[in-house]
């Protein structure tokens, strides 16, 4: 039995400041706050990061291919959108080869903001890194990576159950 359920028996007696998930969700938070403070500047929240910086670099794809690129739920997309949409970064058209497809697509002033916003996410990942080589920060990348896969890879069936 121990031999099935060690790595959760593990994780069970590790104090919960030092669990891999604790970590991920401390650091995050001060990345996440650092950018949307900054992000406030420029009247925005911190979600509508992600979906600016995909589009930088592909615009004109469907809501639902800019969902899976950034890994947000559609719901949370179609208010983050409308947001952006209001304010002139970004605008929504039906595609005219299927109606039920909607496409987004960055506008001038949207683009404008690359200019602002990259700086600093460009600080704030400085901040973090500072102090730490680069061969621990590409060990680190491929670390985090092997979690992310890990974890879609045990969680395929409950994703496909909710459409994730």
């Amino acid at each position: 039995m121990a031999g099935d359920n060690s790595a959760y028996l593990a994780s069970v007696h590790d104090p919960l400041d030092s669990s891999i998930p604790f970590l991920l969700r401390r650091t995050s938070r001060y990345f996440r706050l650092g950018m949307q403070i900054r992000s406030r500047q420029y009247d925005l929240g911190f979600s509508h990061w992600f979906f600016l910086r995909s589009l930088w670099i592909n615009d004109g794809i469907t809501q639902r291919e800019l969902c899976k690129r950034i890994e947000a739920p559609e719901p949370a997309a179609v208010a983050a959108l409308r947001v952006l949409e209001n304010k002139g970064y970004v605008r929504r058209l039906r595609d005219k080869d299927n109606l039920r497809k909607t496409l987004v697509f960055i506008t001038p002033k949207g683009y404008a903001l690359r200019t602002k916003l990259l700086p600093h996410a460009f600080e704030l990942a400085k901040i973090g890194e500072n102090g730490i080589s680069k061969r621990d920060l590409a060990f680190l990348r491929t670390l985090l990576n092997k979690i992310h896969s890990n974890m879609i890879i045990a969680l395929q069936t409950e994703l496909a159950e909710i459409g994730d």
